[in-house]
């Protein structure tokens, strides 16, 4: 998961042709700890290679992550989390409500 504002990993894999690429400007996100736009050189080889799905979200994503972690259900424990860290949760939860993922949700 990543900021839609500086999706580097996302926009690399949706061109397709391996190389990692930066993304321009000075994009502005809650999501400081991905906030960065420029793909580690080490890493992007490892994560082209071995992942499938790749997500680019909204801040209100990773809001909608924090309050799921905050607001604990039943005997589960609360979370507490920064905007980075509760993203994927944010994702996830995106994902599932989202009737144009369908195909998405069963893998």
């Amino acid at each position: 998961m990543e900021s839609n504002v500086a999706d580097c990993i996302y926009r690399s894999a949706e061109i397709g042709d391996g190389k990692s690429y930066s993304v321009g400007g000075a994009p502005t996100t809650i999501m400081a700890g991905l906030n960065c736009g420029t793909t580690c050189s080490l890493i992007w080889p490892i994560i082209w290679n071995y992942t499938d799905f790749y997500i680019s979200g909204s801040d209100e994503m990773a809001v909608d992550g924090m309050r799921a972690y905050a607001f604990n259900k039943g005997e589960d424990l609360k979370i507490i989390s920064g905007e980075s860290g509760a993203s994927t949760m944010g994702a996830l939860l995106g994902v599932l409500a989202e009737p144009s993922m369908e195909e998405i949700k069963k893998k």
